[in-house]
């Protein structure tokens, strides 16, 4: 597996080749490569080693550069889940799913036989080759085995307000409709303040604008019964 740490502030050569070396001869460690100008300690190592590998590295850089800050450095990991159609051996199954645990970028493999799927945690880089040696580790055990990628579902997207009613035509016309009416009223009411309308000028505005904010009650009513 392989692990890429982060020694910001390294600026020492010597000291960067001896921290390559030391880390290099921990146990389970098969390689181990410093690039200063990047900064990085690139380490390839077992996965038994793997939960303590991060202390063990600090304590080695820190014995030569105490000011150093150490952090490892991590992708955006992807689920993939794996069809193995006809697996029923559990002792392959363990195999498989230690096999495919120890690929490098892959930080969790786990078999469900009952389901025969496997589903693999492992970073980006490393996601989109996955499915040809997921393929190739279960035919060294299960070669009869079908190996397929399940597609996993989208979750659709939440919508804001799903009750929100679509402004059609219809509600431009309504809202048109009694914007006028309101101005008709309006004007009405202003004539009778200041101009002292006579009562039937009155009236009459009052009709009209009842006919204008009135009129989807009086259309629905009309076509009641109408077949």
């Amino acid at each position: 597996m392989k692990r890429v740490f982060i020694l910001k502030g390294l600026d020492c050569p010597n000291c960067s080749a001896k921290i390559e070396k030391e880390v290099g001869e921990l146990g389970g460690v098969a390689s181990s490569t410093v690039n200063l100008m990047n900064q990085t300690l690139t380490v390839q190592a077992g996965t038994s080693v793997a939960t303590s590998l991060l202390d063990t590295v600090t304590t080695i850089v820190h014995s030569h550069e105490p000011d150093v800050e150490v952090s490892e450095k991590t992708e955006p990991a992807v689920t993939k889940v794996y069809l193995l159609k006809g697996l029923d051996c559990p002792n392959c199954s363990a195999k498989i799913e230690k096999e495919v645990g120890e690929l490098d970028g892959v930080t969790s493999s786990t078999v469900n036989l009952m389901n025969q799927t496997l589903t693999v945690q492992a970073g980006t880089s490393v996601a989109a080759s996955l499915l040809d040696t997921v393929t190739t580790i279960v035919h060294s055990h299960e070669p009869d085995v079908e190996v397929s990628e399940k597609q996993l579902e989208a979750t659709a997207p939440v919508k804001k307000d799903e009750k929100a009613a679509v402004y059609n035509d219809e509600d431009k016309k309504r809202t048109i409709r009694l914007a006028v009416g309101a101005v008709v009223y309006a004007i009405g009411m202003a004539l009778t303040v200041f101009a002292k309308l006579p009562t039937l000028a009155e009236l009459a505005f009052l009709i009209v604008a009842y006919v204008i904010l009135g009129w989807d009650g009086t259309a629905d009513k009309s076509g009641e019964g109408e077949i």
